[in-house]
């Protein structure tokens, strides 16, 4: 495989081989599939995506790139060596054109845009299994990510084991109604609960408060700005800004 830039997700367990050097489609999916538990790589989730984008932005690596998504009997799926798997919303392609292009490529924070395989472009290889230091043909960059802890507890959070197995880290973080001060939007997702958004934001370092609307699920998540946000009232929606 070409030199590529390496990029390790260890909350995740994903390694991502971002080759700067453009390619076709086809050459940009061989190559990745000449290894070993690799492929093109499967941007699921706009959360995955974001991560990344941040990720090749403080490398100065290409935020444009081949992603392993084409259409399969007419159907937008993600493919790979072992086959494919049918995409759930192909509206998430930007100007989504049933018949359009056959092919997809990723720009910057989220978006997908369809082209035509012939295209040159960079192209970034998800592998299943991290990256070992046997690979000695790979120049490597390790980006590493952690979850923010602390040690300090107030007396009114009680530290004892809980059965809970979906709880928010609220023992880290602090309730507010009111509003959140000195902030920017981070991201905006789906989530299935208030629990797995405040678990979201405490799991990403830029992320100091988070917001869950209950009525249409929808986790906001807030980095360090110059703005206000006002958090719902009556049980609606749940603010949590990080402690510290």
């Amino acid at each position: 495989m070409p030199n590529a830039d390496i990029i390790d997700n260890t909350i995740t367990g994903k390694s991502y081989a971002v080759h700067q050097q453009c390619a076709n489609y086809a050459n940009s999916k061989s190559t990745c599939e000449g290894v070993t538990d690799t492929h093109l790589i499967h941007v699921e989730t706009e959360d995955e995506q974001f991560w990344l984008y941040e990720q090749l932005i403080s490398l100065s690596l290409p935020t444009s790139y081949w992603i392993g998504l084409q259409k399969v009997n007419n159907e937008w799926s993600w493919v790979d060596s072992s086959g494919s798997t049918p995409l759930v919303d192909p509206h998430r392609i930007s100007g989504y054109n049933q018949y359009g292009p056959s092919y997809c490529y990723a720009i910057g924070q989220s978006a997908w845009q369809q082209l035509n395989s012939a295209n040159c472009f960079p192209y970034i290889c998800e592998h299943t299994t991290p990256v070992t230091s046997t690979q000695t043909s790979i120049a490597t960059t390790t980006v590493q990510t952690s979850v923010e802890t602390t040690s300090t507890v107030t007396s009114t959070e009680p530290t004892a084991t809980t059965t809970s197995v979906d709880r928010s880290p609220c023992t880290l973080m602090r309730k507010t109604t009111a509003t959140i001060t000195n902030v920017a939007l981070l991201s905006v997702a789906s989530k299935g609960n208030l629990a797995s958004c405040a678990r979201e934001c405490f799991s990403i370092n830029d992320c100091i408060a988070s917001h869950f609307d209950s009525s249409t699920t929808t986790c906001t998540m807030y980095k360090p700005g110059s703005y206000s946000v006002g958090c719902g009232i009556s049980g609606v929606a749940i603010c949590h800004e990080k402690m510290g």
